[in-house]
């Protein structure tokens, strides 16, 4: 495996984690998301929930509302076990 390789699991991951937190927060991130006046500010307010980047919120904010279902929380546990 390459740098390159590497360096695109390891964002994977990142973002793979980023989401289930958010899933398992759904209630409060769904509230950040309904006072929102604008994208920006719930990129913000989702990060400082998190504790993560705003750039990470972006997949929170582009999750279609099928994607809160347990049965994709369930693929993401998986793919997370399957990355290094």
């Amino acid at each position: 495996m390459n740098n390159d390789e590497r360096a695109s699991d390891q964002d994977t991951l990142r973002m793979v984690n980023v989401l289930k937190m958010a899933l398992e927060r759904r209630a409060e991130v769904f509230e950040i998301i309904d006072r929102a006046p604008d994208e920006s500010t719930a990129r913000t307010h989702l990060a400082r929930l998190l504790d993560v980047e705003e750039s990470d919120c972006y997949p929170i904010l582009n999750l279609q509302v099928k994607s809160w279902l347990g049965t994709w929380r369930e693929r993401l546990d998986e793919k997370a076990e399957g990355l290094p």
